[in-house]
């Protein structure tokens, strides 16, 4: 579940990153998260991010 902007605004940046094709365990690392569970919470697909105003 999304609380807030900010987490919404990093949930959509993992997702492009994972469908671009960049590795879970360096998205991981970038995030600084030590749980692969937690990580997993932001690779979600969100409508927003489906959308990208920056592929055209």
């Amino acid at each position: 579940m999304i609380n807030s902007p900010n987490q919404s605004s990093i949930q959509c940046f993992v997702t492009l990153l994972q469908k671009s094709g960049t590795d879970i365990r360096y998205i991981q690392k970038l995030l600084g998260l030590n749980n692969p569970k937690t990580t997993m919470i932001y690779t979600v697909v969100t409508e927003i991010c489906i959308n990208n105003p920056f592929d055209d």
